[in-house]
Formats: structure tokens, sequence, C-alpha cells
């Protein structure tokens, strides 16, 4: 491929087994409560920060989509730091009913179908959904997330990687989940598709609590002694050491 501009196949259309999916796992968040979902986002607010806080837009008022945006809680985070234009796009009515409800903006709207219709964006956040479609669609989504994104906007995707010593942990924690690559082939798929990979950020544990000080430390220990282990059994070093990574892309000139 190598016209970034070149159209991919139509396949906007979310299979009926899926969306059954979709609706179980909606459904039962509404069992939850409110206080309980406002408690997650809180906790999950804290979890992005130190991991995305860099990657954000310097401006309060740039267009910040997240598509799907599911129950909001990418959405509570940004409202946390002030971010003043942000909108959150989901297909099952149940969450999107749970994030207003949390006076987040969320509207209703298949993924596939509503990022051809964003311009100017700034920022666009991807989160555990890439993976939910075929191959062929996904290529078709990241072209159009590029098409809606302004000059050096950004795509912040999260997606489950093969690297990790527990590389099916998150590929196969979803009845809907249909495929997994590995950080490096990343780097090829941001290019197909016109962008440039500027950071892979896995999920290992950040040194903002006593316990998760100890955490990170123990999990060096274990990079090490695993990193030992490829290098004298001659496989690759893993690029992410998580289940699931972070991809910053900016848009290509």
């Amino acid at each position: 491929m190598n016209d970034k501009n070149e159209t991919v196949a139509d396949l906007t259309a979310i299979s009926e087994v899926d969306l059954r999916i979709y609706r179980a796992q909606g459904s039962r968040l509404k069992s939850i409560g409110a206080n309980a979902i406002v408690a997650d986002h809180r906790r999950k607010a804290k979890w992005y920060a130190p991991r995305l806080n860099c990657f954000l837009p310097s401006s309060k008022d740039a267009f910040i989509v997240d598509v799907p945006c599911g129950e909001g809680n990418i959405l509570f985070y940004l409202k946390q730091l002030g971010y003043r234009r942000v909108t959150g796009y989901e297909i099952d009515p149940d969450r999107v009913k749970l994030a207003n409800e949390l006076q987040l903006d969320a509207i209703q709207a298949n993924a596939l179908e509503i990022v051809r219709t964003l311009h100017s964006v700034d920022t666009f956040f991807c989160i555990d959904f890439i993976e939910h479609i075929s191959k062929d669609a996904a290529i078709g989504f990241l072209l159009q997330v590029g098409r809606s994104l302004s000059p050096q906007g950004r795509l912040i995707l999260r997606t489950p990687v093969t690297d990790s010593p527990r590389e099916t942990l998150h590929l196969h924690n979803d009845f809907t989940h249909k495929w997994a690559v590995n950080s490096e082939v990343w780097h090829t798929i941001a290019t197909a598709t016109g962008f440039r990979l500027i950071a892979t950020v896995d999920e290992r544990p950040v040194a903002d609590t006593l316990v998760h000080t100890c955490m990170r430390g123990a999990f060096a220990v274990a990079k090490l002694f695993y990193t030992a282990k490829c290098r004298v059994m001659s496989l690759p070093v893993p690029g992410a050491w998580t289940p699931s990574a972070w991809f910053i892309m900016e848009k290509s000139a």
C-alpha cells in the first residue's frame, strides 16, 4: 500500500455475534451503579495520567475524540484535566446512557461509520477497539482516522500485543477479539496508514505509591531475568513487556 489515501474495502458492518456480546457486557454495567462507575473512572484517570499526560495537547481547547468511548473513562480523565472539547462515540446505548448520566459528552454511533464524518481532530483516542474488527476493517479505520486528524494530529491507541511473556492474557480475555501483533509490527501498520509511530508505552507499574514502587522494582528484576533468558536462547527481546500496550502515532506530513 503506497498511497495513504488509498480506498480500502467498506467494512462498517458489525456482526450480530459481536453486537450480542457487546450488549451483554453493557447490560452488566447497569447493575453496578453510578457511584461505582465514578470510582472506577477516578482510579483509571490516576492510572492514565503518568502514562499519557505528556502526549496530550497543550491547549485545553483542543478537539479530542474517543472512539469508541464505552462508559466514558477516557472522557472523564480528559474532563478532569480541564479539556473543554471532548466527545466520545459508542455503539452500545447502555454505555452511552451511563456516560451521559455522569455529564460526559457521549453519542451513540457506529465507530466505523462516525469516523468518516469527523474533521480537524487534534487527538483521537482508540482504546481496546482495533482488535475487535477484521484486519481489513482495521486498516480502513486507521486510514479514516488519519483523514479526520488536523496536521500533526495524534492517535493514541491501546491494544493487546504479542511481545509480552504473558502475550495471550489480553488477546483471549474477550470473545470478540480477532487478532493481535507485536509492537514492532505496529511500526509497519503506522507507516502503511499514514502515521509516524512516536512512542510505544507498555503498562509496567509506575512508582507513584510505595506499593507501586515495590511492584515496579519486582517488574524490573523479572524483566532483567527474562531479557537474559531471551539472549541466551537467541530469542528477540520484547519491545513491550505487558499484555497490552499504547501506541502514540502522529499524522505524517
